[in-house]
């Protein structure tokens, strides 16, 4: 989390916090009645209307919501911002692994200044990635953070034409003529994309431990089932792999996503069971990937997953 809350400092030029953000982690139903959303399936949430902000989740890492904390305390005092603007920064930066490919539109979400549905979550991520995309990371903060008690359109029109000198139509012109190809999850920011890479053997073949330290009180997780890992590999030519669990206990397998780095214009979003059996013949284009990883043993015996080139 601090890894996330760093890389979002220097993409937004916001800096690092100058006081931590608490974060308690507690069962399901705890969070539930905790967030007091009326929602049965809320894992999080953020309250961030005090000088000092406090994150609820039962699962760790959760980045979406600390963007959120991370927000309030860019402000000189605390204010609400702009839903669909925030959330959407939230989802692209705090990437706590649901995402999606949008299914709403634009326009439909685009009114709503409070309480966004949770449907248009991707939508908005999607448009606030364009919006990076266009005019840097920088000016995306800075236009949600002017948002503070925009109520409607015409204000929100009158920001950014302010913050970023084009008006929300012409820019929403300018969205839907471009940006319609970029349908899965591929588009996602994160800073597992600037880390190393993990090295490869010699013979094509990389091995990654998984639920090692399942058991340590440090662990990150969920407080009462499964952990993800997240790692990231370098293919510097197009190749195909195929990948497979190897664990002490046979019905114990992992769930991968594979997410490329890069723009719409690379995006691939790939996710599959390894209870299934062995993945064969994935190709993928040359580039840098995100694999994240879920373990279905909980807190039980460690794997190792291993990945061949062939």
């Amino acid at each position: 989390m601090e890894k996330m809350l760093s890389f979002l400092g220097r993409e937004t030029e916001l800096g690092d916090l100058e006081q931590p953000v608490d974060v308690y982690l507690l069962a399901e139903e705890q969070v539930v009645e905790t967030c007091g959303l009326g929602i049965d399936d809320v894992y999080a949430c953020a309250f961030v209307a005090e000088p000092n902000p406090v994150v609820v989740t039962s699962y760790l890492p959760t980045e979406h919501e600390l963007v959120h904390a991370y927000l309030s305390l860019k402000q000189d005092e605390p204010k609400t911002r702009y839903a669909f603007l925030e959330e959407g920064l939230a989802s692209v930066y705090g990437r706590d692994g649901s995402s999606s490919a949008p299914t709403t539109s634009l326009e439909e979400g685009l009114p709503f200044d409070r309480s966004l549905p949770l449907d248009q979550y991707p939508r908005a991520a999607h448009f606030m990635n364009f919006v990076i995309d266009e005019f840097g990371p920088a000016a995306a903060a800075r236009v949600v953070l002017a948002s503070s008690e925009v109520r409607d359109m015409d204000a929100l029109n009158s920001t950014f034409i302010e913050t970023l000198g084009t008006s929300i139509n012409a820019l929403a012109e300018l969205y839907e003529q471009e940006s319609v190809s970029c349908t899965s999850a591929g588009w996602q920011r994160g800073y597992d994309c600037g880390a190393p890479a993990e090295e490869w053997h010699l013979s094509g073949t990389l091995q990654l431990d998984i639920g090692r330290e399942c058991r340590s009180p440090t662990v990150l997780g969920s407080s009462d089932g499964p952990a993800f890992e997240r790692f990231t590999l370098e293919f510097p030519e197009a190749t195909t792999v195929s990948i497979r669990m190897d664990t002490p206990v046979e019905e114990h397998h992992a769930t991968i996503r594979l997410t490329k780095c890069g723009t719409c214009d690379d995006e691939f979003s790939f996710v599959y069971d390894l209870s299934r059996g062995p993945l064969f013949e994935l190709q993928l284009d040359p580039g840098k990937y995100v694999l994240r990883t879920l373990y279905s043993s909980g807190q039980s015996e460690p794997g190792v997953l291993v990945i061949r080139q062939q």
